[in-house]
């Protein structure tokens, strides 16, 4: 008798349709953790880009582009806003693309500024070092049998110190001066949408606790 109802085909069927349901539960509660877990991602980069955009635009009321900023350092948005469109119209949507869109560029300024930077760092070191190795040359071109070791470097040191003096104080004159950067940085600031305590976060803060609205 046991061994009959073991066999029935609504035992299997139940047992089937059991195993399903487990599984089709299990997969809506990941699905709804990582829901959870990428508005919760989303919601904390907004509002440490927005904190990170209020510092920058301090900064370039005195026309000043820090070298160390970075608003969006993952972009959880590209990695997940896949998992947070149906909670968000087009309006929200549209900002959310809008505000990444100005930050990524803005940190692409700030990138841009710092290489140029650097570029002028080393193009000044290769000019000394030049500079340097041609005095060199011609310190030892220039000296007589006669002269001493001493004397060959207090000439040596004499030229280096000249060249330190007239080309080292035109360096202001001479290296980037990023104005059009300052311009561009407050450009993308200035129409950046601002997200904090809109329908955008409030929408992401239930998502993030409860895995929907």
């Amino acid at each position: 008798m046991l061994l009959t109802i073991l066999n029935s085909t609504g035992l299997q069927t139940g047992v089937v349709l059991a195993t399903s349901a487990f599984i089709f539960i299990q997969y809506k509660i990941r699905r709804r953790d990582e829901i959870k877990n990428a508005a919760e991602l989303v919601l904390t980069e907004i509002e440490g880009a927005e904190r990170k955009v209020k510092e920058v635009k301090k900064r370039l009321a005195d026309n000043v582009l820090e070298s160390d900023v970075s608003v969006i350092t993952t972009n959880s948005w590209e990695k997940y806003r896949h998992m947070l469109s149906r909670f968000l119209d087009r309006d929200e949507w549209d900002s959310i693309e809008d505000f990444y869109s100005r930050a990524l560029l803005l940190d692409d300024t700030v990138k841009y500024n710092n290489q140029m930077f650097r570029n002028d760092v080393e193009q000044i070191r290769i000019n000394k070092q030049r500079a340097v190795a041609d005095f060199a040359i011609d310190t030892v071109n220039s000296i007589s049998d006669t002269t001493n070791r001493e004397e060959v470097a207090e000439i040596f040191s004499a030229k280096v110190q000249v060249y330190d003096t007239l080309y080292m104080s035109k360096q202001g004159e001479m290296t980037y001066a990023p104005s059009k950067i300052v311009e561009d940085a407050k450009k993308y600031i200035s129409n950046m949408p601002k997200l904090i305590n809109s329908s955008i976060t409030t929408k992401l803060k239930a998502v993030a606790h409860k895995g929907r609205l």
